[in-house]
């Protein structure tokens, strides 16, 4: 499938973004070279330079970020880590349809007559000769450069990144491992004798890299520098960590299309984005309960109200809804969506796959779950994400289909969704456990035995002795309603935070060192089912061990896994 319409004529570290683009570590530089936008996960976040002068013609105020988004609303955004929108051009459904670095010096956001809706100020214009070496796209040829500009790989997965004096190789969700880091200006330059440099302003070489090569090509995971035959001579990491290109490069990466998602939700709300396979727009919305009318987003969030919107991309559907609850089992005869429950986003969102209404596959990391993640498509589409979170990039990827920002933005059929809607599928657990007041750092002890005070005292007695530099004081739930609860019922009923919590059970009670049951809350505490990929959910430990797990597993010292193995031993005090 090629890129939507928007993208036509576009190449990476050229002179424009489409709507629905992205810079992460990337530049836009102007037709004649002379003028470079460049984004940096580092302060300034977004400049332009002028490459004649190496002089800066505008600075964002934008704190440090993650990427630079413009969304299909419009609005070209600073998004950080974790999802929180930090700086914006305020040109929301204005008609943007593309940045462009102008040879004006300008950076400006422009409608489809090319007329401009914001800008920055222009440069001092061309001004004399001026010699344009910059590499562009995935390529740098002999005689070419990097100064303050960006290579990115055909798929978007992997950039070199120059920012005028350093230079780096970063891999979506990762780092290819490759850095060159300079305390004075230097240019990337692959020279006319096939030899790749690092230069400073003066001309003087600081580094010679490789070579002799023809072109220094970015692909997916490293940079190789290749002679006339395509050998490489020269490469970035000690092997290719992706031996074969993924299926379809076309789908933008997972950072940008989650921005475009919470960009069309709005501040405080979660959302749902689906694709749906052998169904129409119309069927869709009316399978939703949905009296679904021709009209915009823009439109539909007026209302104040939940709402859902479908679009045709290809033979699919796509569907999305600032519900993030929207049930979407029966929408389709196969329906495949991401759930992102976190208003602003994260790496925390949920993704399931469902056929004929039953559930076939899901990811989600709260609670930890990994079902059917070996159908053929869903597998496939994992080895081609470069971070296993990545997960609305793995819906994409596993249903195929690729897209549109401009069609997200334009007409579409949508409406309000019925209030049934807003709540939650599935029934409530009638047990809840509060713990107000724990400190997310004690050892949490619920005891659900209440045959033998002695052992529980003697218990107790264990969880107070001293650790590292002081005493230790357990948070205990002492309440004969939890008697005989089970370690799935007691995950479904604490109302917390923590990774992991402990139970005083009739075998602590009764076994030699009373050993405590160690129970991790990644469990959603239903069992495995066979597709499922199990996991250690529970351990057995010696009461003062208790407080040592609860602390490095909240500081994030350790994980669960490390301290259960596979389960079987008892695990003691270190």
């Amino acid at each position: 499938m090629n890129r939507p319409a928007e993208w036509t004529g576009w190449q990476a570290g050229g002179s424009w973004l489409p709507l629905g683009g992205a810079l992460m570590m990337q530049s836009l530089t102007s037709p004649s070279g002379r003028y470079t936008a460049l984004h940096s996960v580092y302060e300034p976040s977004l400049t332009v330079r002028d490459n004649a002068t190496g002089r800066y013609l505008w600075v964002s105020d934008s704190p440090r970020s993650t990427l630079i988004s413009l969304g299909p609303e419009g609005d070209l955004v600073a998004w950080d880590h974790h999802g929180n929108r930090l700086w914006h051009t305020g040109t929301a459904w204005r008609g943007v349809q593309r940045l462009e670095m102008r040879d004006t010096g300008e950076l400006r956001l422009v409608d489809a007559s090319g007329a401009a809706v914001w800008s920055t100020p222009a440069g001092e214009g061309p001004g004399g000769a001026f010699t344009d070496t910059a590499a562009r796209g995935s390529v740098m040829r002999r005689g070419e450069t990097l100064n303050g500009q960006a290579l990115t790989s055909d798929d978007g997965a992997t950039v070199l990144w120059h920012d005028g004096r350093n230079t780096r190789l970063h891999t979506r969700g990762g780092t290819a491992g490759r850095a060159w880091f300079h305390d004075r200006p230097t240019v990337l330059a692959l020279e006319d004798d096939g030899y790749l440099r690092i230069r400073g302003h003066g001309g003087d070489v600081i580094e010679q890299i490789g070579g002799p090569g023809t072109e220094l090509v970015v692909i997916r995971g490293r940079a190789e520098l290749r002679d006339e035959h395509g050998t490489a001579v020269w490469w970035s990491a000690g092997r290719t960590i992706w031996r074969d290109p993924v299926r379809e490069p076309a789908i933008p990466q997972d950072e940008a299309l989650t921005a475009w998602f919470r960009a069309l939700a709005g501040e405080g709300r979660g959302y749902c984005v689906a694709v749906g396979s052998g169904s129409t727009p119309g069927d869709v919305l009316a399978r939703a309960g949905v009296a679904a009318t021709e009209t915009t987003w823009r439109q539909l969030r007026r209302s104040g109200m939940p709402a859902v919107a479908a679009v045709a991309v290809g033979p699919d559907v796509l569907i999305f809804s600032d519900d993030p609850d929207l049930p979407v089992a029966d929408l389709a005869p196969t329906i495949t969506a991401v759930r992102q429950h976190t208003p602003g986003g994260g790496y925390d969102a949920e993704f399931n796959r469902h056929r004929n209404g039953r559930l076939v596959a899901q990811a989600r990391s709260d609670p930890h779950r990994r079902k059917g993640l070996k159908i053929p498509e869903v597998a496939v589409a994992y080895t081609e994400i470069t971070h296993e979170l990545f997960r609305t990039e793995l819906l994409f990827r596993t249903t195929g289909s690729v897209p549109s920002a401009g069609a997200l933005a334009g007409p579409l059929l949508g409406g309000v969704l019925p209030s049934s809607a807003e709540v939650p599928d599935g029934a409530v657990d009638e047990i809840e456990i509060e713990i107000d007041g724990y400190d997310g750092q004690s050892a949490l002890v619920v005891r659900t035995d209440f045959t033998a005070d002695a052992a529980w005292e003697r218990i107790h007695a264990e969880l107070r002795k001293p650790w590292g530099d002081g005493p230790c004081e357990p948070f205990t739930v002492v309440d004969r309603r939890h008697a005989g609860l089970s370690p799935g019922q007691l995950v479904r009923a604490l109302r917390t935070t923590t990774s992991v919590f402990f139970v005083a059970d009739d075998i602590a009670m009764r076994g030699p060192g009373h050993p405590l049951l160690a129970v991790t809350t990644d469990w959603d505490g239903a069992p495995f089912a066979e597709d499922e990929q199990e996991f250690v959910t529970r351990f057995r430990l010696l009461p003062d061990a208790a407080v040592e797990v609860s602390v490095n597993l909240s500081l994030g010292n350790m994980s669960f896994d490390e301290f259960a193995g596979d389960g079987t031993e008892i695990v003691a005090r270190s």
